[in-house]
């Protein structure tokens, strides 16, 4: 099964036509589908935006009235003993566009990858009692050096409870949704239509015995080192012995490009009959990218990014 390799004269894209080895390793590492499929846009079906702390502060404003909790030095004194124990399975008609309309944080449509990783975990959760009034506010703490926000505002502690429990259900999905990874052996990049890729200098290394797999790097399992040592072990364990793996930990832009390049290159690998100079162009396409990103992290391979 580890030593089967896709095939390149049919489709590829949203099928489970990949290679025995990735099918392997994604069973070994708990990971949810066997499909080639977009990692990145995991975020676009979800209809929300992954964003960077710096970049979410600037859509939201440093302190948009309504959102931050108020008196942030005495809230833990308002911190209402309510059992946050686990989010109960997904109630029927729950939808992603109400949680937008119900929940301050999300009004943007956007999350950061703080709140990605962290927004899964119960402590990052409380109930509190505002200063002014007999409401609960359900309030969240993406990191321990950013603000307590405010989730929503309700009248009872049911449903400020279920407030909570439909976010962090959220943020898992979208965890869950966006882990994954991509193999591209290097021998298929070759050049078909003629002897050598113009205008890219390959090293001479480059396409006997190798592999790169590229991750995604905002995930929370991804993120976690452990996890990551377990992840490329795991490939590495399982990858034929004359087979090199290459690891590239992408973020969500650079994964976004390579995932454009690669499902044109598997496009044009699969029509019948190929246009080789075009299928000559992707290829080259992607060996600069992997060349680099290889620039970009030139340290041993398997390191941490």
């Amino acid at each position: 099964m580890r030593t089967s390799a896709f095939n390149n004269r049919e489709t590829v894209w949203d099928t489970d036509n990949m290679s025995g080895l990735q099918k392997r390793v994604s069973i070994l590492l708990g990971l949810d589908g066997f499909k080639t499929r977009s990692i990145a846009s995991a975020f676009v079906d979800a209809g929300v935006e992954l964003l960077t702390k710096e970049r979410f502060e600037e859509r939201h404003g440093a302190a948009a009235e309504g959102e931050l909790a108020s008196d942030q030095a005495g809230i833990r004194q308002r911190f209402l003993e309510v059992p946050l124990t686990g989010a109960p399975a997904e109630t029927a008609g729950e939808e992603t566009g109400q949680l937008f309309n119900d929940i301050v944080y999300l009004k943007h449509k956007a999350v950061s990858g703080p709140a990605l990783r962290l927004g899964i975990h119960l402590d990052r959760y409380r109930i509190s009692r505002p200063i002014s009034n007999d409401s609960f506010q359900a309030i969240f703490r993406p990191q321990d050096d950013e603000d307590w926000r405010i989730l929503g505002v309700y009248g009872s502690e049911a449903a400020a409870v279920a407030s909570v429990n439909a976010l962090r259900r959220f943020l898992i999905r979208l965890n869950v949704a966006s882990e994954g990874f991509h193999i591209i052996e290097h021998i298929l990049l070759r050049p078909v239509s003629r002897q050598d890729h113009q205008g890219v200098s390959v090293p001479a290394d480059f396409y006997s015995f190798k592999i790169s797999v590229l991750f995604p790097d905002w995930t929370a399992r991804f993120q976690t080192p452990g996890f990551r040592r377990l992840t490329e072990e795991t490939i590495q364990s399982n990858c034929p012995a004359h087979i090199f793996p290459e690891f590239h930990w992408l973020g969500l832009d650079r994964m976004q490009e390579f995932e454009g390049r690669y499902k044109s290159w598997l496009d044009l690998k699969n029509d019948d009959p190929a246009d080789l100079e075009k299928s000559d162009g992707a290829s080259k396409k992607l060996i600069d990218f992997l060349m680099e990103i290889g620039a970009e992290n030139p340290g041993p391979k398997g390191d941490q990014p």
